[in-house]
């Protein structure tokens, strides 16, 4: 019983997901099973960028607050879309067949089965994020009261660790802890529930662009991928910043090569929920804003760098309630401090540093996605008679790579030690991303032309 409440927990998201698909326009991208399992994607990033300004007001993150919260959402998605004049323009609605269910599901289920199985038993997962959840679950009421400031906001003997963190991923799992009675490995549900919305995002992105076989290989290589189902079993922040960050990536190139409605808001909505998962998502967040900024401005298009400039400061402007908490609790940074101080002296490990990161991405946890999404980059700029996807690809990629060594270079505890920890899950956006990249660069590094050649799966 505690599953089902789990899984009825995550399902109280899909209101407030369908009134986000509504509000931003995207609710025509996609119809059937898709439409619904992209708004509870929809909803669950919704949820973690609003939860936590809401919890700093003294709210809780319970399932009657989701529901009410995603009623109000979804009232104005419906008074919104009713009263919209832009004209409806003639676009596809992208599905999904059976076929793509299925290799959607079978690693989901099996990942479901894990999941439920395995206790949560590291320190990282256990100090960091879970006790959160805990606290939030056990300290609030109904609607009021979860955040407990002598906990989150003051030092003591069993007070969490790294308190400075975003609470995004600790408010979704205290939304799940309610509905499966307070059974940990229950709740954590929610990390295969992120991981399968991401692949039907990827799905809604790629399967008018890609043949459905190369698609289904990608999404069975993201699903499969070892380090994925690493991080879901040990329940931190990783998994979700990864996939909230990638489906960001992939929305907002859409944009940038169609202009599809809804798909900015929705991209900038996905990198925010990333913002509120963890700080690793800042770098990112801030090398996709970088260059969406200089791809709009490269345009010669005033009306697109407006509307990217509006999306990139609400991105950025949703950190504020938590960046305010941080700084009037005096929670500083232990580990990682930009400052020409430790710039100084660090910058003669800039080249062990990126050797350990390039390591890290051969290893066989990642499935050499990396370099084999290089390679087929490579083909398709010495081969295909349009360069830009590859050379979009190979620019974010490497500036994706050199951020991480501008954050590890400022590092303010043992740089070793540091590197040895994390290095291993700071690489996984890049890896996520190259993975669910890599089926579109295989069809134009062999010249196949998606369109055309298949009808979408319906």
């Amino acid at each position: 019983m505690h599953v089902v409440g789990a899984l009825a927990a995550l399902l109280a998201f899909l209101p407030l997901g369908a009134g986000v698909l509504l509000l931003t326009g995207a609710w025509r991208l996609t119809r059937g099973v898709l439409r619904v399992g992209l708004a509870l994607f929809a909803g669950l990033a919704a949820g973690a960028v609003a939860l936590p300004p809401l919890l700093y007001l003294g709210l809780s993150p319970t399932i009657p607050v989701v529901l009410l919260l995603g009623a109000l959402v979804l009232a104005a998605g419906v008074a919104v879309a009713r009263r919209s004049t832009l004209p409806r323009e003639e676009m596809e609605a992208v599905s999904i067949g059976p076929l793509g269910l299925l290799v959607i599901a079978a690693p989901l289920v099996l990942l479901a089965v894990d999941r439920v199985g395995t206790r949560i038993s590291t320190h990282d997962a256990w100090a960091n994020w879970m006790l959160k959840a805990k606290l939030l679950y056990y300290d609030g009421g109904t609607f009021l009261g979860a955040l407990d400031h002598r906990a989150f906001a003051v030092q003591s003997i069993a007070s969490p660790g790294h308190r400075e963190y975003p609470i995004g991923v600790p408010a979704l799992m205290a939304v799940a802890l309610h509905g499966a009675s307070g059974n940990v490995q229950d709740a954590a549900l929610l990390y295969p529930a992120l991981l399968g919305g991401f692949a039907l995002v990827m799905w809604t992105v790629l399967r008018p662009r890609v043949p459905q076989w190369p698609l289904l290989a990608g999404l069975s290589l993201v699903l499969w991928l070892p380090e994925s189902r690493l991080l879901a079993l040990n329940a931190t922040g990783d998994l979700p910043v990864g996939v909230f960050f990638v489906a960001s990536v992939l929305l907002l190139g859409l944009w940038l090569a169609e202009e599809t409605p809804g798909a900015l808001p929705l991209a900038a909505l996905c990198g925010a929920a990333a913002l509120a998962c963890k700080r690793d998502a800042l770098a990112d967040c801030a090398v996709l804003s970088l260059f969406a900024l200089v791809e709009t401005f490269r345009l010669r298009r005033p009306d697109l760098a407006r509307r990217m400039a509006i999306a990139v400061a609400l991105m950025f402007g949703s950190i504020v309630p938590w960046r305010l908490f941080v700084s009037f609790h005096h929670l500083p940074n232990p580990e990682v401090s930009f400052g020409s101080t430790h710039l100084t002296s660090n910058l003669h490990h800039v080249g062990s540093i990126a050797n350990l990161l390039a390591h890290r991405l051969l290893g066989e946890n990642y499935a050499y996605v990396v370099p084999i999404a290089a390679g087929v980059a490579a083909l398709a700029l010495a081969r295909g008679p349009s360069r830009r996807l590859p050379t979009a690809v190979a620019v974010f990629g490497l500036g994706l790579f050199a951020v991480l060594i501008v954050v590890y270079v400022n590092a303010t505890v043992s740089l070793e030690s540091l590197l040895r920890l994390s290095a291993g899950r700071t690489v996984y956006p890049l890896s996520l991303f190259a993975a669910s990249i890599l089926p579109l660069l295989v069809v134009r590094a062999l010249h196949e032309e998606s369109r055309g050649q298949e009808a979408p799966a319906r």
